[in-house]
């Protein structure tokens, strides 16, 4: 199994494309350990650059979030 920064950036070209796959897979982190969502400002930000990747690129939420679970699965496998 890879470590979570190769699942999070096996593909990604862009220093955005990293951050979505970290930031989605942040999510499914704190979905999974049941973390109240505490928007912030630099949100909006965030989600403003990666409009340009999202339009690029129609399936890349998709591989995002399939990295961003690899991730998570990784963190949650015994050692």
């Amino acid at each position: 199994m890879s470590t979570p920064r190769e699942a999070c950036e096996v593909g990604a070209t862009t220093v955005t494309e990293r951050r979505t796959g970290g930031r989605t897979g942040a999510c499914f982190l704190g979905v999974t350990l049941d973390f109240e969502p505490m928007p912030e400002e630099q949100h909006a930000a965030y989600i403003q650059s990666w409009l340009k990747v999202l339009k690029d690129d129609k399936r890349f939420i998709f591989s995002a979030a399939s990295h961003a679970q690899k991730a998570v699965e990784f963190l949650f496998a015994p050692q």
